[in-house]
């Protein structure tokens, strides 16, 4: 359901509990003064903003468009992060979209497919001679991208072919990061007999702090980045997602 019919609903359930309640003190206690009764209605109209505006600001990030599923909304955000900042909710939606609309992609680790792919091009054979190289591999979006770096280790033999190995891994925010924080997580990789190709999978938590419309609001949302990487011809390729 729409964000903002729940939120219409809650104010509307609030208003009527409270009325009732107006209704019930009215009844058993005898007023003397209209003063009473209007610093009651004037708590219940208070009461009610309050609620309101601590339902807009839990709702924020569910009408910019993220999933809710996929935030926690009460995270431990560093008191030094600067907001990012919207005159409106529109404004913050046009912003967002084509971060929220990236696709992603999965990366099958396949070790049959894998060794099929060598045999059909020689790129995808590990290099011979052994080496050492570190690289940072950086996804952009439209407003903000992710970086995964590592150290990857080549021990080649005269016969051809050799073992991979990677290790050092690190992950981190690139782009306009306004708003934004990183917690890096863990990271994990595979790579096969003779095969040039490494695949990674790094994890990491994202902070953000947005106001929208003077409301403000801080949550955080866990994120995947999966890639492929080839030590041969230095390309590779990255996918981003955000698990329930």
């Amino acid at each position: 359901m729409n964000p903002g019919i729940l939120m219409t609903i809650w104010s509307l359930i609030c208003i009527s509990l409270l009325a009732f309640i107006i209704l019930k003190i009215v009844k058993f206690i005898k007023f003397r003064k209209g003063k009473t009764i209007v610093f009651f209605f004037a708590l219940f109209f208070v009461s009610c903003s309050k609620e309101s505006a601590r339902i807009d600001q839990m709702n924020i990030a569910g009408q910019i468009g993220f999933n809710l599923k996929t935030i926690n909304k009460s995270p431990s955000v560093d008191s030094k992060l600067e907001p990012l900042v919207f005159k409106t909710m529109e404004e913050a939606r046009i912003y967002f979209k084509p971060f929220l609309e990236r696709k992603s992609s999965v990366f099958k680790k396949d070790p049959v497919l894998d060794s099929t792919l060598q045999m059909k091009n020689s790129e995808l054979m590990v290099a011979v001679a052994p080496s050492d190289s570190t690289v940072t591999l950086t996804e952009i979006y439209v407003i903000s991208g992710y970086t995964v770096s590592f150290t990857w280790h080549t021990g080649g033999n005269t016969s051809g072919g050799g073992n991979l190995s990677a290790f050092g891994f690190s992950s981190g925010l690139a782009g306009v990061t306004l708003g934004c924080s990183w917690i890096g997580g863990t990271s994990s990789y595979i790579n096969y007999p003779n095969s040039a190709l490494i695949y990674f999978t790094s994890t990491g938590i994202q902070n953000y702090n947005i106001i929208v419309e003077g409301l403000g609001t801080v949550f955080s949302q866990p994120v995947v980045i999966n890639g492929i990487y080839n030590t041969n011809t230095r390309g590779y390729s990255m996918s981003v997602s955000n698990p329930e």
